[in-house]
């Protein structure tokens, strides 16, 4: 964790190495919000933000002029560092069209044929286990022998079918509670892994949603913690593919998670990727604008089709299309 000390207060009749599970001190951050509340309410109501446009344009006429399918079949393959298009895409039904580089629809045989060979080592918080819960349900070894969960942070499916690790990060801060020090860091699983097979690894790294509760210093040194390792591990095994998703709008159900989950911190959390990030060949996973545009309302655990989708981007960047 770097120069980020984590502290236990210890109580009275007890030590602070009998600290078994973390959670969030909700009554105290009630407090702090109910504070601030008071004297920047501005901030919070909806005077100065969802406004309704009561002058201007009263409709939106969408033009059938131009050639979609030719725009699309000019875009790059999906690769790292691409420039960033200044609308990433749009949804038809439950299909994303991406206009930032060429995806495609998958089926369960191509994905097969895609990641055959590989091992795909997952890691993030709860919106990365729903990647790892919706591939192993579509892939249809949900069920499977060789689908097991060693610890509460860790789902594997190891087989000739697929070689597959999600890992949930430590020291995690939330509304449940959470076992303390169950998890693992990413260098402790990158700078662990078997240099003989590098070109097999395919990394995906996603820390974002328990993050806005902590300060951005102490973030931005997580997030320069993590770069070392990924830049490390990059010079080992050089072969190897990196991908990073990105942070994306979520709902705010109390007026609490708008102190410590807010759509501006979790932007500036995406923002902060793409300045640490870029030019290194990771390829960066840009799923904001895909889920704030899904007609629904966005929640921190987007719907199925979201979740495919998702995957979908993922593995054109994995595959070729």
């Amino acid at each position: 964790m770097g120069e980020t000390v984590f502290f236990c207060d210890k109580p009275m009749n007890s030590s602070c190495d009998r600290l078994s599970w973390l959670q969030t001190n909700s009554p105290y951050i009630g407090g702090v919000f109910s504070k601030l509340y008071s004297s920047h309410q501005q901030l919070f109501s909806k005077s100065v933000t969802y406004a309704h446009l009561v002058q201007g344009t009263t409709s939106i006429k969408i033009s059938k002029e131009g050639n979609l399918p030719l725009v699309i079949s000019r875009l790059p393959e999906c690769k790292a560092d691409l420039q960033m298009p200044l609308s990433d895409g749009f949804w038809t039904n439950d299909v994303w069209t991406s206009l930032h580089c060429k995806t495609k629809q998958w089926t369960k045989q191509e994905i097969t044929k895609c990641i055959r060979g590989k091992h795909m080592i997952l890691m993030g918080d709860s919106t990365t286990r729903q990647w790892t819960e919706q591939l192993l349900k579509f892939m249809g070894v949900t069920r499977s022998k060789n689908t097991t969960k060693p610890n509460t942070k860790h789902i594997r499916h190891h087989s000739t079918y697929m070689m597959l690790d999600f890992y949930f990060h430590p020291y995690t801060l939330g509304s449940p509670t959470f076992y303390y020090r169950v998890g693992k860091w990413e260098y402790e699983i990158l700078d662990n892994l078997n240099v003989d097979t590098c070109n097999n690894y395919v990394i995906m790294v996603s820390p974002w949603a328990h993050y806005a509760q902590w300060t951005k210093e102490s973030f931005i040194e997580r997030l320069h913690l993590l770069r070392e390792t990924l830049v490390r591990f990059m010079k080992r095994c050089p072969g190897a593919k990196i991908l990073m998703k990105t942070p994306h709008p979520r709902n705010h159900s109390s007026q609490i998670s708008l102190l410590y989950g807010s759509d501006k911190l979790l932007y500036n959390i995406y923002e902060l990727y793409f300045s640490m990030f870029s030019g290194l060949g990771i390829h960066i996973l840009d799923i904001w604008d895909m889920n704030l545009s899904y007609p629904s309302r966005n929640t921190i655990h987007m719907p199925t089709p979201v979740i495919l989708q998702e995957l979908f981007l993922m593995f054109s960047h994995i595959c070729t299309v």
